[in-house]
């Protein structure tokens, strides 16, 4: 492909030459009219410094004019691959787009209806975490209840003891004298010695 837009590029160049050839020779057939000249063969010494001033004017600008040609070709080309892809690529995001937008109810409900479940799933979590702190509150009121109602009974029993033993003391104070105590002793002390032997 690049041979032949080369080729184009020379026939361009031959071509544009021939047409600046043809524009300058216009003027100067006019001319040879004007002076009444018998013919356009008469005018041979004018063709040949013509052709000489064309053929140098080939010569010289053939190469910076075949350079200009085929770097605006190539900007035109590059450009225009540039303007597909861009086109592509738009296209490409507005199908995207497009699909987005299609998709759009569904996404918002299946966004809906994973909120929703989070929700309640979060709202299940809570929930058993304050049953669960409300069972072990629950135990430790218990727990409190029996710790106390057991340090109450044991200071009930401890007062009832002490009471006891109070009333004991005021009764043996009333009840033995020192001739019942004695007596006691007595029996007490027989039957250690039956027990021994």
């Amino acid at each position: 492909m690049n041979r032949i837009s080369n080729s184009n590029t020379l026939t361009g160049t031959k071509l544009s030459v021939l047409l600046t050839a043809a524009c300058l020779l216009a003027p100067a057939c006019a001319f040879a009219e004007a002076e009444h000249h018998t013919g356009i063969l008469s005018l041979g010494v004018y063709w040949l410094n013509f052709l000489i001033y064309i053929g140098g004017l080939y010569f010289v600008c053939r190469g910076p004019l075949d350079r200009a040609w085929t770097s605006r070709k190539m900007m035109i080309e590059e450009a225009l691959a540039h303007a597909k892809r861009d086109a592509e690529n738009a296209r490409q995001a507005l199908s995207d787009a497009e699909r987005k937008l299609q998709s759009l109810p569904t996404e918002s409900a299946k966004l809906a209806a994973d909120i929703e479940r989070e929700t309640q799933r979060e709202g299940a979590d809570i929930l058993l975490q304050a049953k669960t702190r409300a069972e072990r509150l629950a135990l430790q009121a218990k727990d409190l209840a029996e710790a106390e109602r057991k340090s109450t009974e044991a200071a009930i029993r401890s007062e009832l003891v002490s009471l006891a033993l109070k009333k004991a003391e005021e009764r043996l104070e009333k009840e033995i004298t020192p001739q019942s105590d004695k007596a006691l002793r007595e029996t007490a002390l027989a039957s250690v010695q039956q027990l021994v032997q």
